[in-house]
């Protein structure tokens, strides 16, 4: 047998073994990067997303993180909770919900930079106040710009669970840089 028949085989032995989940990871190439776009501002940029003119990176593909707001140095992305990215007490895992933390404090920076800048993180901070569940829907990150220099901003968000509580508080620093010719 052949790796791919062995692959549809345990797919197929997984579907009916009780307690065995499979997920099938998808997502679409997001075309030209935003930092080789000279003339697209980040705010443009996730305003395009949210409009579904742009396609957002794998990673957030694939975690089913959105952009559901952007104002110029202020993001709300929504996360929906799976139990597929849960540790071992049944809670979304930390690095998980950080992933999610970072991608809102780095877009509250991008949103409010030049068009011919893009940011990098360059530390992140977050700190855990309740364990998120699956029930208790998805989380929202609301992120700000707290200041904004030359080479540097500093963002800050709150994580609030589908009721509205409290469940992290995140901040960051990301570096403000000209884009690369060819990005990256």
């Amino acid at each position: 047998m052949d790796a791919e028949g062995k692959a549809d085989a345990d797919a197929q032995a997984n579907t009916e073994t009780p307690g065995i989940h499979t997920a099938t990871l998808q997502w679409r190439d997001q075309g030209p990067l935003f930092a080789t776009r000279a003339d697209a501002t980040g705010l443009a940029y996730l305003r395009g997303l949210i409009a579904g003119e742009a396609v957002a990176p794998p990673v957030a593909q694939v975690l089913g993180i959105e952009v559901v707001k952007a104002d110029p140095g202020a993001v709300r992305f929504t996360m929906p909770v799976q139990d597929h990215f849960t540790n071992h007490l049944g809670f979304l895992a930390g690095g998980i919900l950080s992933t999610v933390v970072d991608a809102a404090l780095g877009c509250a920076v991008l949103s409010a930079v030049p068009a011919d800048k893009d940011i990098v993180t360059l530390d992140l901070n977050v700190d855990f106040l309740r364990p998120v569940r699956e029930i208790a829907g998805p989380v929202t990150v609301d992120a700000e710009v707290v200041h904004l220099g030359r080479n540097r901003g500093l963002a800050s968000c709150r994580v609030v669970d589908a009721d509205g509580r409290l469940c992290a508080v995140g901040k960051s620093s990301c570096l403000i840089r000209d884009k690369a010719p060819g990005g990256a």
